[in-house]
Order: structure tokens, then C-alpha cells, then sequence
């Protein structure tokens, strides 16, 4: 980064500010440390920060608590915010979302994990910026939900499903409704490999994720069914998990929440059926390609070992040919024959050795095949 961001870092604790200050001083941040919550809200009224760190649990406030004082602010509304804590459960994750966090890290942090979180956070915030104009979302404009405003958004969502191929297709497409319908949202669909979250403004937010996996979590220890669907209802957000996606809105005003509920059970169950088919397709092409790499894998195999006698047949054509020529000279040497005949028999010698020596060239060209055709096994084996 070539500006410098201003970074003002929250903890009662001295020896953990020593050590940001020590991490960070040849990173290109200028980092103000608190020892209270107080006295950082004190400069915040004149000084606005690129980021702020902040522990979770202190003598005087919590970080939480603080956090929300913060945002309650508009001008810190966008403002990243790291609680230097590992929030490892559904309730603590839960509290730092609603405060208005992004991130966190627990401690002892390494330093190149907090460089890269402060990396990102600032690189989000400035993105956030950017695009602050063009989102549309605010909690004091009223969303569209009535039957007569979103069914046909709804229904052309229908209609689209029908010509999606990729999980990145998919979330582009249901973004275009959320955004029409004017709910901020994210998205992660879960698959047997990897779970592939996506957010409609396309700003990391790592706590949130964390927040929908861990409510995700907390299901399968509860041990539902995801047959059904499962909420999660804190305010400011909505939150949906199915058997194969999980589904967050953002922001929700309360008169709303019930038919925002019905509508994501709607969607949810369109996911479903698509992710199960994306899936159903992965599984296809992978069973293909393995079968494919089977193949080649054979016929790799067959190659070297014809190429292998090839090469062993060359060698011995090359000797024979050497040792031909050699009795052929000791044989003429004991004939007593005229120049003439020297001649033609040198002549024919000849004429016999170019044939042999061209079919010879024909089979090193034949070598010169298989060996790109192994480099070609080689080059599909690893692609495919």
C-alpha cells in the first residue's frame, strides 16, 4: 500500500499494544494506542481512523459494547472493526456481528496474520467507499414486499435457474433479485468439498461467515434435520440454513421480517433443488474425468513400452549396419578386382546404405512422435 492508513488500536492490556506497535512499525500505518474505550472515543470525535483494533474483554467497557457506540455514529458507519479475541462460539460470534464487527483474531496474534487481516480490512474499507454511492440499501427505505411487487422478480428468478452452470452463476443470479428486492445479503453454498461464500457487494466480511458456519454448526449439534429450514432472527439480520446453502439478509426492519422469512424459504428451496444439480453435474464431470485419467494413464503406458522396444530395435539396426559395412570393406579388401569393379561395387555399397539409412531416418522421425505424444499424455493428465 502506498498511503499511509491511520489505525487506532483499543486494549487495557500493555504488553499486547507493545506488540502491535513493534509488528507494525515497518508497515505503512500510523497506529494510535488506547488504553481505555474512553479515551479513544475522546480523539475519535476530532480524528477519524482507516481501522480500529479492539480488545474484547477489558477492565473498564468490553469491546462489543464499545463497538456499538461507535456505529451508532453514521460517519463510523463502513468503519472495519477487529475484535483482538478468538470468538469461537455461536453467541460470542453473534455479538460482535450485531455490535458491527468484521473481523477477528485471537491472541497471541503472529504478525504476519494481523498484517494480513489489517491488509484486508483497509483494502475492504477503502472498496466500501468506493461503492457507497451506488448501494442502494438503507434501513429507512421501505422494502418491497407485497405479493404484487416481488412475484415477478420472482418469477423471471425461476425462469433463470434453467440455464445455470456454476455456483458462481448462481450467486451472481440470486443477487439480481435480493438487489432488486432491495435486501443485502450473502450467500454461502455448502457442498461435500467446500463451502463457497459470496456477498452481494462483494466486501469480505470473515465474522460474518464465520456467524453463518457456526449457526450452521450449532444445528448439526442440536442434530436437526436440515430438511427443514432453520433461522436465525437477531436484529439487525435474518438468517436462513438449508441442507445445502445458507442464506443472510442484512439490515431487516422488523414490520417485514415474516414475509422476508416466507420469501427466503422460497428461494432456499430454489437453491436446493440447483445446488443438488450443479452437484449432480460436478460428480458427472468428475467420474468422466477420472475415467479419462484412467485412459491415459493406460495408454501412457502403452506408449512407453512400444516406444522402449522402439528404441531398443533402433539400436540394434545401428550396429548391424556398422558391422554390414565393416565386413562388406574386409571382404572387397581380399578380391583382387579391377578399378572398375572396385567401383561398382562401392557404388552399390552405397545405393544399399542410403536405403538403409533413410528407413533408419524414418524411424527416428517415428521416435520424435512418441516421445511428443508421451509429452502430450503428460500435459492432458495434468489439466484434466
Amino acid at each position: 500500500m502506498a498511503n499511509t492508513y491511520t489505525i487506532f488500536a483499543v486494549d487495557d492490556d500493555g504488553i499486547d499494544l507493545s506488540i502491535l506497535k513493534y509488528v507494525l512499525e515497518d508497515q505503512p500505518y500510523s497506529l494510535n494506542c488506547f488504553s481505555s474505550p474512553q479515551d479513544c472515543l475522546s480523539v475519535l470525535e476530532t480524528t477519524t481512523p482507516d481501522l480500529l483494533l479492539t480488545d474484547v474483554i477489558m477492565s473498564k467497557d468490553n469491546g462489543f459494547s464499545f463497538c456499538q457506540r461507535i456505529k451508532q455514529n453514521p460517519k463510523f458507519q463502513h468503519l472495519p472493526v477487529v475484535f483482538m479475541s478468538d470468538l469461537d462460539n455461536l453467541e460470542d460470534i453473534m455479538a460482535g456481528y450485531q455490535s458491527g464487527g468484521s473481523y477477528c483474531i485471537a491472541k497471541p496474534f503472529e504478525a504476519k496474520n494481523i498484517i494480513a487481516i489489517i491488509d484486508v480490512a483497509i483494502e475492504n474499507y477503502q472498496k466500501s467507499k468506493r461503492i457507497e454511492r451506488k448501494i442502494q440499501y438503507s434501513n429507512a427505505k421501505p422494502h418491497r414486499f407485497s405479493a404484487s411487487s416481488y412475484l415477478d422478480d420472482l418469477l423471471k428468478f425461476f425462469q433463470g435457474l434453467a440455464y445455470i452452470r456454476t455456483f458462481d452463476q448462481l450467486a451472481q443470479h440470486t443477487f439480481q433479485l435480493t438487489q432488486k428486492l432491495e435486501l443485502p445479503s450473502s450467500l454461502i453454498f455448502h457442498t461435500y468439498s467446500e463451502d463457497y461464500y459470496y456477498r452481494d457487494d462483494g466486501i469480505d466480511r470473515p465474522l460474518e461467515k464465520k456467524l453463518m458456519l457456526s449457526f450452521r454448526e450449532s444445528l448439526a449439534d442440536k442434530n436437526y434435520h436440515h430438511s427443514s429450514t432453520k433461522f436465525l432472527d437477531r436484529e439487525p439480520l435474518i438468517l436462513a440454513s438449508f441442507d445445502k446453502s445458507s442464506l443472510l439478509v442484512r439490515n431487516v426492519p422488523e414490520p417485514t421480517k415474516k414475509t422476508i422469512k416466507n420469501l427466503l424459504v422460497t428461494i432456499g428451496n430454489c437453491l436446493e433443488l440447483c445446488i443438488g444439480n450443479l452437484c449432480h453435474q460436478f460428480e458427472l464431470k468428475q467420474g468422466k474425468s477420472n475415467h479419462m485419467q484412467a485412459l491415459l494413464t493406460d495408454s501412457e503406458d502403452e506408449v512407453l513400452s512400444i516406444n522402449k522396444k522402439f528404441k531398443t530395435h533402433e539400436k540394434k539396426v545401428l550396429n548391424m549396419m556398422n558391422k554390414l559395412m565393416l565386413e562388406i570393406s574386409n571382404m572387397a579388401n581380399t578380391f583382387d578386382l579391377k578399378d572398375t569393379q572396385q567401383q561398382m561395387l562401392s557404388d552399390t555399397i552405397e545405393r544399399q546404405m542410403s536405403l538403409l539409412l533413410e528407413i533408419y531416418s524414418q524411424g527416428t522421425d517415428i521416435q520424435k512422435s512418441f516421445t511428443q505424444l508421451l509429452q502430450g499424455f503428460t500435459y492432458y493428465k495434468k489439466t484434466s
